[in-house]
């Protein structure tokens, strides 16, 4: 099977998503969803520390991930948009 954009990430159903690409897991939300506020570097990984406390959706191992894995979010041939539009 060619994976596609459409079929890339698989809803695990317990606010997660699979790349399959990467095999990555990521979280639905974020800090944003969370906080209501932009967070530093550091901030942030507090946040990946307390949703590991929290074991979010069965989860321990929450990190901030690297340049390249955040980068292979990133669609160039989609219109891509923040918060704010």
């Amino acid at each position: 099977m060619e994976i596609t954009q459409k079929n890339r990430f698989v809803d695990n159903g317990n606010g997660t998503v699979t790349d399959i690409e990467s095999s990555l897991i990521w979280t639905k939300g974020d800090s944003w969803l969370d906080l209501q506020r932009y967070i530093t570097w550091v901030e942030a990984q507090d946040y990946a520390q307390e949703k590991n406390n929290e074991k979010l959706s069965g989860y321990s191992d929450w990190r901030v991930p690297n340049s390249k894995e955040a980068k292979t979010l990133y669609v160039y041939e989609s219109i891509n948009t923040d918060k704010d539009g």
